[in-house]
């Protein structure tokens, strides 16, 4: 379990520097504004993170969240493959970040 709360810990901090990063908001993104819904079981790791902007910024749809989910991951992969003291720095998000569950036989 402290693995998994570290890993939570990592993820939540990308997420909210990247959206500093690359969003007006209004206002600091920080942890406080992430509500984290765990539906994790003993066999499975899930969590729902949900953001609250400060002043209470919204994306205009759900295609607008979406796009905007994806530019994320794409930016996490593209650290893992790049930058190596962000791969020292997230050692946990560094190795779970993708993972593929293995084939069936």
């Amino acid at each position: 379990e402290g693995d998994e709360d570290a890993l939570l810990v990592q993820l939540t901090d990308a997420l909210c520097r990247y959206l500093g990063r690359h969003y007006d908001v209004g206002g600091e993104v920080d942890a406080g504004c992430v509500v984290d819904l765990d539906s994790s079981t003993p066999k499975k790791l899930s969590h729902h993170l949900v953001l609250h902007c400060p002043n209470g910024a919204l994306f205009e749809d759900a295609g607008a969240a979406g796009a905007a989910v994806k530019a994320f991951v794409g930016d996490l992969a593209d650290r893992l493959a790049t930058d190596e003291e962000w791969r020292t720095e997230n050692a946990l998000l560094a190795r779970y970040l993708f993972v593929a569950k293995p084939a069936k036989k």
